[in-house]
């Protein structure tokens, strides 16, 4: 969906603040509007979704396509 590679990655970056305990880029991201909240980060929650399908999706064509089925 549009807009959703921005929002991953402000969630990636928001994760990294906080796990490194990043008070300037925090800072720089909560300006953004991106925020370091339970119903912020629930917001987020249909790009992390459709991200994972899409994981999914990557994931399966690969292996369908490295392996062959046993019942072949």
């Amino acid at each position: 969906a549009p807009g959703d590679r921005t929002a991953f990655e402000d969630l990636l970056n928001l994760r990294n603040c906080l796990a490194h305990g990043n008070e300037r880029e925090l800072a720089a991201l909560r300006r953004r509007g991106v925020l370091d909240t339970v119903s912020w980060t629930r917001a987020q929650l249909p790009v992390l979704n459709r991200t994972a399908k899409a994981m999914d999706r990557v994931v399966w064509d690969h292996f369908s396509q490295a392996t062959v089925e046993p019942w072949e």
